[in-house]
């Protein structure tokens, strides 16, 4: 198990009932840092398209299976 995984889990056993809230951006898709006036409203489907890291929601599904944390993604 990773330690990231472990110092959750260590979280976790502390407290009755926990809440993990993962920015989607930067964390579990990859995120380019445009130059500035590129992102518009004509920017539609630019973040939906971005590539998932798997190592990343990989580690996450293992976390998602602790029984009193609540995982949800922004």
């Amino acid at each position: 198990m990773s330690d990231f995984y472990n110092r959750v889990k260590e979280i976790c056993s502390k407290y009755k009932k926990v809440a993990m809230f993962v920015d989607m951006d930067g964390t579990i898709v990859e995120y380019n840092v445009y130059p500035e006036g590129t992102v518009t409203t004509n920017s539609k489907g630019l973040f939906v398209n971005n590539r998932p890291i798997n190592i990343i929601i990989d580690e996450l599904k293992k976390i998602s299976k602790i029984e009193n944390l609540d995982l949800y993604i922004l």
